[in-house]
């Protein structure tokens, strides 16, 4: 018995049938989580995780919030892959670094090995990424010693300059007396 099934048509030279389908190959391919034909409607993009940077001085106090976290939303944060847990940041950071209701990770008083990746993760999918990069403070010493200098600097300056115009007034009087 001869079966009465069309064959594909192929509109594409690299298109090459996979399977062939008995049930609508959109819901078969919502069960094994296979990608979706453009006639049957583009799935939704996956979400994007947000990544940002945020530069600090070693004293200063950071607060990260996870994307969707929330109160009784259980999210994951990590230190360069490594798991945190308040239990463990309360542990490890003598009380520098805790994790709040809301799931905002919070870091006091940075130190230079707080410079890391951190992410939040949520049901296994990764919300944002946060670098952050701790940097010494720049420090401008305005005590006596740094007047000093400018008052010897201002000196040099006014002496060189005094230097020059007598030597331009000497060269101008020797080319007109020529």
């Amino acid at each position: 018995m001869a079966e009465n099934r069309k064959e594909p048509k192929q509109t594409r030279p690299d298109e090459q049938l996979v399977e062939d389908c008995k049930a609508q190959c959109s819901e078969l391919g919502k069960e094994r989580n296979m990608v979706y034909s453009a006639a049957n409607g583009m799935p939704t993009a996956p979400q994007i995780a947000e990544r940002k940077t945020i530069y600090e001085e070693i004293g200063s106090g950071v607060a990260m919030v996870c994307p969707r976290g929330g109160v009784g939303i259980p999210v994951l944060w990590e230190k360069d892959r490594e798991a945190l847990s308040a239990k463990s940041l309360k542990q490890n950071s003598e009380g520098r670094m805790s994790i709040d209701g809301t799931n905002t990770l919070h870091i006091h008083e940075l130190v230079a090995s707080d410079s890391a990746l951190y992410s939040c993760w949520f049901e296994n999918r990764l919300l944002a990424t946060v670098r952050i990069v701790v940097n010494k403070p720049v420090i401008i010493d305005k005590g006596v010693g740094s007047y000093v200098v400018y008052i010897v600097l201002t000196i040099v300056l006014v002496l060189a300059g005094s230097v020059a115009a007598a030597a331009f007034k000497t060269w101008r009087e020797r080319k007109t007396a020529q």
